[in-house]
């Protein structure tokens, strides 16, 4: 379980399939500060779930396995993209983004990524079966960033990156046709799935 706080930021060194192509790995640099990090820890990497296969001087490296590749563009990532991390929330810690799982539910495209002041819009537009969990003000998980939607329109959100998130978060540099990893609000989806039971039984 994570919250969608950005921790860190890490750099691609390296992406390489593995053996039938059903899967890949990917070695990513991680800033200091992450001493402690272990063997099989969880850590959101650009909003995914992974697990730490390997540990080097340089980072860490991650297997993606056929569901990551088929949900998420990780498979695809370049050597020197800049990714998020944030690693596994503790008990007792601070919630101050979201519920978030790391299970990315797909990708959203650019439309705009428009400078606003001192912030930015960033305007997505997302595949008809995640809209329905979309509504203003309601969170949302963009490439593991933890947001909140300004607008709702019939196919595509705009959300409002304040300055903070923009500095520690690689969301600045994204362009129009982009794909970024999606998460929409778990606590929906559970209400939808209790809401068609209740239907179903009356």
């Amino acid at each position: 379980m994570f919250t969608g706080i950005v921790e860190k930021l890490g750099t691609c060194l390296a992406r390489s399939e593995q053996g039938s192509g059903l899967s890949a790995t990917v070695r990513i640099e991680l800033e200091t500060g992450w001493k402690d990090l272990s063997l099989g820890e969880s850590v959101a990497v650009r909003g995914a779930c992974l697990t730490v296969a390997e540990l080097t001087a340089q980072g860490a490296v991650f297997v993606l396995g056929p569901e990551t590749l088929a949900k998420t563009t990780l498979g695809l990532i370049q050597v020197g993209t800049r990714v998020h991390l944030e690693r596994a929330l503790r008990l007792g810690d601070r919630l101050s983004g979201h519920w978030v799982q790391g299970h990315v539910d797909g990708c959203a495209t650019v439309l705009e990524n428009t400078s606003l002041g001192d912030c930015t819009t960033l305007r997505l537009q997302l595949p008809a079966e995640m809209m329905k969990y979309c509504i203003v003000k309601g969170s949302i998980t963009v490439d593991g960033v933890s947001l909140t939607i300004h607008e709702c329109g019939s196919d595509s959100i705009a959300l409002q990156i304040v300055p903070h998130t923009l500095k520690v978060t690689a969301l600045g540099d994204v362009e129009q046709d982009d794909r970024v990893h999606i998460e929409v609000d778990v606590l929906a989806k559970y209400v939808e799935k209790l809401t068609e039971n209740l239907c179903f039984r009356n």
